[in-house]
C-alpha cells in the first residue's frame, strides 16, 4: 500500500470515527428526510480533505527524508563497503546486501531510490535479481555493475529493466552521476503515481 493511501485510510477513519463526525451524523439523522444528503456532504467533504491533507503528509516526509536512499547489491565485501562510504560522504543514505535474495527482502521492506546490482554473485544472479526485484516494484531504478560485463549482459540487462549497465572498475564520477540520475527519474515516477492515486479517487467519487 503506497504512503498517499495510508494517509487517506488514516484520514477518512479519524473523520468517521471522531466525536466531533458523530455528533453531525447523529444531528443529520434528527433533521429526517435530509439525513442521507447531508451524510453524503459530509462524506465527500472529508474525503476531499483527507486527499489534500495525504499529499501534503507525503510531500513532508518525502522533505524529512532528503537524502537519497540507495541500495548497494554485491558479494565483494571490501568494494561495496568502500563504495557505501564514499557514497555517504557525498550525502546519500546507503545500505548494502550481499546477495540477491537479500536484497529482495529488503526491497519488499524498505523504499530505495535506487539499487546498484552486480552482475555476477553466488546464487541467483544480477539478472535473476533484477527480474525479482522488478516483481516487487516495476518503477526501481537499478543500475547493473559487472566485472565480467560484454555488450550481450550488458543489452539483457537494459530489456530487463534495468536504467544503466556499467563495468567494474567503474569510475566513481560516473556512478554517482548515474545514480543522480536514477534518483531523479524515480522522483518523476513517484510524483506521477500519486497524480494517478489522486485521480482515481476523484473519479471514484464522481468529481
Amino acid at each position: 500500500m503506497s504512503r498517499v493511501a495510508r494517509h487517506i485510510i488514516s484520514c477518512a477513519s479519524q473523520q468517521t470515527g471522531g466525536a466531533g463526525a458523530g455528533e453531525g451524523f447523529l444531528a443529520a439523522a434528527r433533521s429526517g428526510a435530509q439525513s442521507q444528503k447531508f451524510i453524503q456532504i459530509n462524506n465527500e467533504i472529508g474525503v476531499f480533505v483527507c486527499v489534500i491533507m495525504a499529499l501534503m503528509a507525503t510531500k513532508q516526509e518525502g522533505d524529512a527524508m532528503d537524502k537519497d536512499r540507495i541500495l548497494l547489491v554485491d558479494d565483494e565485501a571490501e568494494f561495496v563497503r568502500a563504495l557505501a562510504k564514499r557514497l555517504t560522504a557525498r550525502g546519500l543514505n546507503v545500505e548494502i546486501s550481499g546477495d540477491g535474495e537479500s536484497a529482495v527482502e529488503k526491497v519488499k521492506q524498505s523504499d530505495f531510490d535506487v539499487i546498484v546490482l552486480d552482475l555476477a554473485m553466488p546464487g541467483i544472479d544480477g539478472l535473476e535479481t533484477l527480474k525479482r526485484l522488478r516483481e516487487v516494484n516495476p518503477d526501481l531504478q537499478v543500475i547493473l555493475l559487472s566485472g565480467h560485463g560484454t555488450i550481450k549482459s550488458g543489452v539483457e540487462a537494459m530489456k530487463g529493466g534495468a536504467t544503466d549497465f556499467l563495468e567494474k572498475p567503474a569510475e566513481f564520477p560516473a556512478l554517482l552521476a548515474k545514480i543522480q540520475e536514477a534518483s531523479a527519474r524515480r522522483m518523476v515516477l513517484v510524483e506521477k503515481r500519486r497524480e494517478e492515486q489522486v485521480a482515481d479517487i476523484m473519479r471514484g467519487r464522481g468529481w
